[in-house]
C-alpha cells in the first residue's frame, strides 16, 4: 500500500471516528433530556473507550441497565420504598420492559446478586483462580458494596428477604462448582448436606459482617471461610498442600 493509500485510508477512520463521537454526543444529550442517568453513563463509557481505540460496542442488556438503575438509588434510598416507576425512570425504559425481564423488584435484586457472585465463581470453575483466590475475591466484593448490601438486608424480609435469596444463590453456585471439581453427575445426599451446611453458615456469617457484628478485614473474612470448609469438600477445591 503506497503513502496516499495509507493517508486516505487514515482520514476515512479518522471521519468514521468523528461521526461516531458525534452520534454519542447526540444520544447523550437525547438521554439528559429524558433524565436517563443510568443510559447516560453507558453512552459515556462506549465513547471513551471509542477514543481510546478500545471499544467493543458490546450494548449492556435490558437487565443490566435496569439493575444498575436500580443500583444507583438504593445508593440514597431504602430499598423497600423503591418502586418499579422508580426504577423504569431512572433509565428511560416501560414498565412492559421491566415486566418482561422480571417479576418484580425482589427478582431483580435476586439476579444482579446472582450475576455478580456466579462471576467469581467461573474462574475457579475453569481452574484459572485457587479456591483461596476466589474466597478472597468474594470477600472484597462483598466488603465494596457493603452499603448497597446492608441496604438490601436491613430492608427485606419474609420471602422476599435477601440474606433468603443469598443462601440459595450460594448454594446454587457452589453446588454447580462442586459438581464440575468432582466429576459428579448430581450430589449424593450427604455431599449436598455439607454444601449446604457451609453456604448457610458463611451466608449468615457474611451478613453478621456486614451489619458490622465483626470487625475484621475482608482478608480475615476470607481466611475464615477456607478455613471452615469442611473436610469432605476440600479435596475438590484445596490444593493437595492445603488439605488438612
Amino acid at each position: 500500500m503506497n503513502r496516499s493509500a495509507i493517508l486516505w485510508y487514515n482520514e476515512r477512520i479518522k471521519r468514521s471516528v468523528f461521526k461516531l463521537s458525534n452520534a454519542f454526543a447526540a444520544w447523550r444529550r437525547a438521554l439528559r433530556r429524558r433524565h436517563c442517568k443510568t443510559t447516560i453513563r453507558e453512552c459515556e463509557r462506549n465513547e471513551k473507550a471509542l477514543r481510546r481505540g478500545t471499544a467493543t460496542m458490546k450494548r449492556m442488556t435490558a437487565r443490566e441497565i435496569l439493575a444498575e438503575a436500580f443500583r444507583e438509588i438504593a445508593e440514597k434510598k431504602p430499598v423497600d420504598k423503591i418502586t418499579v416507576q422508580d426504577i423504569i425512570e431512572n433509565c428511560g425504559y416501560s414498565k412492559t420492559t421491566f415486566y418482561r425481564v422480571f417479576r418484580d423488584k425482589y427478582d431483580l435484586m435476586a439476579w444482579d446478586y446472582f450475576r455478580r457472585h456466579r462471576q467469581i465463581m467461573a474462574p475457579v470453575e475453569n481452574t484459572e483462580n485457587g479456591w483461596k483466590t476466589t474466597l478472597l475475591e468474594a470477600a472484597l466484593l462483598f466488603n465494596e458494596q457493603k452499603d448497597y448490601l446492608k441496604n438490601l438486608l436491613l430492608h427485606t424480609n419474609g420471602l422476599d428477604s435477601f440474606s433468603r435469596h443469598m443462601k440459595q444463590i450460594h448454594f446454587q453456585n457452589f453446588s454447580g462448582c462442586v459438581l464440575l471439581k468432582s466429576g459428579m453427575k448430581a450430589l449424593d445426599v450427604k455431599t449436598e448436606m455439607y454444601v449446604r451446611t457451609y453456604c448457610q453458615g458463611t451466608t449468615d456469617l457474611t451478613c453478621d459482617w456486614i451489619m458490622g457484628a465483626y470487625d475484621v478485614t475482608p482478608e480475615e473474612l476470607a481466611e475464615v471461610y477456607e478455613n471452615c470448609l469442611p473436610v469432605p469438600l476440600q479435596r475438590y477445591l484445596l490444593e493437595p498442600a492445603a488439605q488438612k
